[in-house]
C-alpha cells in the first residue's frame, strides 16, 4: 500500500462518520423541537448546526456532569442583568 492509500482510507471513514454525525443530528434536534418542554431548551439557532453539537454533548455527558454544568449556567444566568 502506498502513502496515498492510508492516508485516503481515514480520511473517507471520516467524511463518512461526519456526514452520518449530521443527518443523525438533523433528525434527533428535529424530533426534540417537536416536544414543547425541549423546544423552550433548546433556543434558537444562532450558528446553523449548533444545536446539533449541544445535543450531542449533552446526550454523550454523563448525568453528574450534566447537572454540574446545568447549576453552572443557572448561576451565571442569575447573575447577569439583561
Amino acid at each position: 500500500m502506498s502513502f496515498s492509500t492510508l492516508l485516503a482510507i481515514p480520511f473517507a471513514v471520516g467524511l463518512i462518520a461526519c456526514i452520518l454525525f449530521v443527518i443523525f443530528g438533523q433528525i434527533t434536534v428535529r424530533k426534540l423541537r417537536k416536544i414543547p418542554e425541549t423546544k423552550l431548551v433548546l433556543g434558537i439557532e444562532l450558528l446553523s448546526g449548533w444545536d446539533i453539537i449541544n445535543v450531542a454533548t449533552v446526550l454523550a455527558l454523563p448525568k453528574g456532569y450534566a447537572r454540574k454544568i446545568l447549576s453552572w449556567v443557572s448561576i451565571y444566568r442569575s447573575n447577569t442583568v439583561f
